[in-house]
Parts: structure tokens; C-alpha cells; sequence
């Protein structure tokens, strides 16, 4: 069953320091900005469990949103500089649908982001 919600999300301080990801088995999650500003993407291909080295980050322009497939390694909501509302198109089921895999002794730094 589709939900749609909307959430606000503190800033990350900078540096980010990424110990976690998840993903979804049973379906995708798309989460679109409505305050039009950027912020972090943080994906890992479908390793199981994903690998620390070969996360991959990018910064959006804040007019752009995303639609994470269906099993899609991912951090939660990433806002950078201010407060962030976003619109999110996810699953609501009594079925647990959020894998979660623990990078805390590995964890990973992204910084300078302009």
C-alpha cells in the first residue's frame, strides 16, 4: 500500500559521517524537495552487505528528487545547510520492509561540499 508523507529534516553538520545504510526489499522510495534545496545523495551498489568503499555520494541541485529502486542501498535524508521538507512517496505494510547495515567501524567521512 502506497503512503505519502511529508518530512522535515535537520541539516547534517559538515562533515557528514555516513555509519549506516538501508534499503528496502519490497519497494522503492522516492523522495522529492520541497524547499528547492540541495542536498546528499548516498548510494552503494547491491552487495550484501553493501561494501564502505564503494559508497558513492552526490549533491543535488534542490530541484531534483529521487527514486531509490527497490533494494537500493541508501542513507536516510541528507539535508545540508538548513532545514529541509521533502516530499516522500514510500510503502506502508505490516511487513518489514527496511534492511540496515552498520558502517560504525568503518565510518565513512564526505566533506567540502560547496
Amino acid at each position: 500500500r502506497p503512503i505519502v508523507s511529508i518530512v522535515r529534516t535537520a541539516p547534517w553538520p559538515l562533515p557528514v559521517r555516513i555509519a549506516m545504510l538501508e534499503r528496502h526489499p519490497l519497494s522503492s522510495q522516492v523522495f522529492f524537495p520541497l524547499t528547492q534545496d540541495p542536498f546528499l545523495i548516498v548510494v552503494a551498489p547491491d552487495d550484501n552487505p553493501p561494501q564502505p568503499q564503494r559508497l558513492r555520494a552526490f549533491i543535488t541541485n534542490g530541484r531534483q528528487g529521487v527514486n531509490y529502486r527497490r533494494g537500493v542501498w541508501h542513507h536516510p535524508l541528507l539535508a545540508v545547510g538548513k532545514i529541509a521538507d521533502f516530499l516522500v512517496l514510500d510503502r506502508s505494510d505490516i511487513e518489514e520492509n527496511c534492511d540496515e547495515a552498520d558502517f560504525s567501524e568503518h565510518e565513512i567521512t564526505i566533506g567540502g561540499l560547496q
